[in-house]
């Protein structure tokens, strides 16, 4: 049995998508680690949500850099990576303000 999966692009508008970030009230970013990369505020890096057009599956990509491992997953929709990108970045005191398609 072979299965090709095609998802419906027609509401979406793209596949991959760049989504900006800022700092919540000019406080410093929170990081356990010291590895949130600065260059996210200054527009030198970008956050993207990438759809997989083989699997139908929503990952997370950086410019430059690796994805922090909270992140490293594969959602079914953009609205469940969505979510889960602002949970994550709301504990570390950044938000996303602007999806650009």
């Amino acid at each position: 049995m072979t299965l090709n999966f095609v998802p419906n692009t027609d509401k979406m508008k793209s596949s991959n998508r760049e989504l900006k970030l800022k700092v919540i009230d000019n406080k410093a970013p929170v990081s356990s680690t010291g590895l949130l990369d600065k260059r996210l505020f200054k527009g030198d890096n970008s956050l993207w949500a990438v759809l997989d057009p083989h699997y139908g599956f929503w990952s997370f990509k950086f410019t430059h850099g690796q994805v922090p491992i909270e992140l490293q997953n594969n959602w079914t929709t953009f609205q469940s990576a969505l979510k889960d990108a602002k949970i994550y970045f709301a504990g570390r005191n950044v938000e996303i303000y602007e999806i650009v398609d």
